[in-house]
């Protein structure tokens, strides 16, 4: 049925509002009609984006739902008492989205705890803080629009105020959950900023070792052009090998040595200091404090 035909005195203006498919979140409270207008998460080949829907909710307490094909509203068949079940199917699937965005965290979070940054962390870092925020700020308009509902109908006998106040403290803690995620997020970004210094220190290093090698080495190979007397090897028939040696033993130990330090360091060291001893130490409050035997 066409919008007129149900209430004449419709404003023309709010039928641009009910057609827009990405309208945000909002309540009008008319005299002769309420609009309810509440915008879902959706996602898309191109990312998140949102799906709103549109109702309308005249003064003998008839739910309409409006039509974007048809141009037309279509009367629900859930009555007025069950209004709350037109709209908890909306955040169950934003629920199930947001589901879906922690386990990216969770699996963002085992990779870098492995020590096995993607380079491309960044790029997932910023499209699942992205969207983390804008969730965020859609939960906070949703949880507005639902209490300004919850407050124009609260006086209505058969308006079920328990069930809609426990769809606003789901939306309320689905809102709580997003904020720890984002925290989640600065925290496992602080990590990887230590992560690539600690490989920048590694390299500096590194370099720093190459050139405390190769430097007294580029003295020693051109002691072969000094015309000096009493150098190294100056009288030795087997200087040149002696010289091609010491360069070949420096290279391999700079290498190889280095790796091997560091995976000295990072296994054993750690197991004997590190992980072994921080688990022992919490497995031996469990059993004092439960008298395991």
């Amino acid at each position: 049925m066409k919008i007129t035909e149900i209430i004449q005195e419709f404003n023309p203006l709010y039928l641009n509002d009910l057609k827009n498919e990405m309208h945000h979140s909002i309540f009008i409270n008319e005299a002769s009609y309420k609009i309810l207008i509440l915008r879902g998460l959706n996602i898309t080949d191109d990312g998140l984006g949102y799906l709103s829907s549109g109702f309308v909710i005249n003064n003998d307490k008839h739910i309409y739902k409006f039509d974007r094909e048809g141009d037309c509203l279509d009367k629900s068949d859930i009555p007025f008492s069950e209004l709350y079940k037109l709209l908890s199917p909306i955040f169950e699937r934003n629920d199930k989205i947001v589901m879906h965005y922690i386990d990216e965290i969770d699996k963002l979070e085992d990779v870098l705890f492995g020590r096995k940054s993607t380079r491309i962390f960044m790029d997932v870092w910023f499209d699942l803080k992205k969207d983390l925020t804008r969730m965020d700020r859609y939960f906070e308009r949703s949880l507005k629009v639902i209490g300004q509902l919850h407050k124009e109908f609260s006086k209505v006998d058969d308006f079920q105020k328990v069930e809609f106040a426990d769809l606003m403290s789901a939306v309320s803690h689905l809102q709580q959950s997003l904020k720890n995620q984002i925290s989640r997020l600065d925290a496992l970004y602080n990590y990887f900023a230590s992560i690539k210094n600690d490989k920048l220190n590694n390299n500096l290093y590194l370099l720093t070792v190459l050139s405390a090698v190769f430097l007294p080495l580029n003295l020693i190979v051109g002691f072969f052009g000094m015309n000096t007397e009493n150098l190294l090897f100056k009288d030795n028939p087997m200087g040149t090998q002696y010289v091609i040696w010491i360069v070949s033993g420096s290279f391999l130990l700079t290498l190889f040595g280095l790796p091997l330090i560091r995976i000295i360091d990072h296994r054993i060291l750690k197991i004997f200091l590190g992980r072994y001893n921080m688990y022992n130490k919490i497995s031996g409050k469990i059993d004092r404090l439960f008298k395991l035997d």
